[in-house]
């Protein structure tokens, strides 16, 4: 049986992730990992990556501001409580119709 295109994803992002935090020679007890998404979540914690907090994908346009607002929110605690001085973003972005890249 033929995988899903988002389970592709998923597996994209987070091998993605991975081996960037990897290259920028990151230990993994000094990242701290914010993910959006329960699958992708789980793979990291899977593969070793502890995540510290977790956001299920909106279900719709609408729920994207609040999210991106609870995202901030989050961040702005880890900088203040953990000292945090760097974030790195990682995401997809479309590469073709229906078809996305990290």
């Amino acid at each position: 049986m033929p995988e899903s295109p988002r389970r592709i994803c998923d597996e994209q992002i987070v091998s993605h992730t991975l081996e960037s935090m990897d290259n920028l020679m990151i230990a993994p007890e000094n990242r701290f990992c914010l993910v959006v998404g329960r699958r992708v979540a789980e793979r990291l914690e899977t593969a070793g990556q502890p995540v510290g907090k977790s956001f299920p994908v909106p279900g719709g346009v609408s729920g994207i501001t609040p999210l991106v607002q609870e995202i901030l929110i989050a961040v702005e605690d880890w900088r203040a409580s953990q000292n945090i001085n760097r974030i790195i973003l990682f995401y997809h972005k479309p590469s073709a119709r229906m078809a996305f890249r990290p």
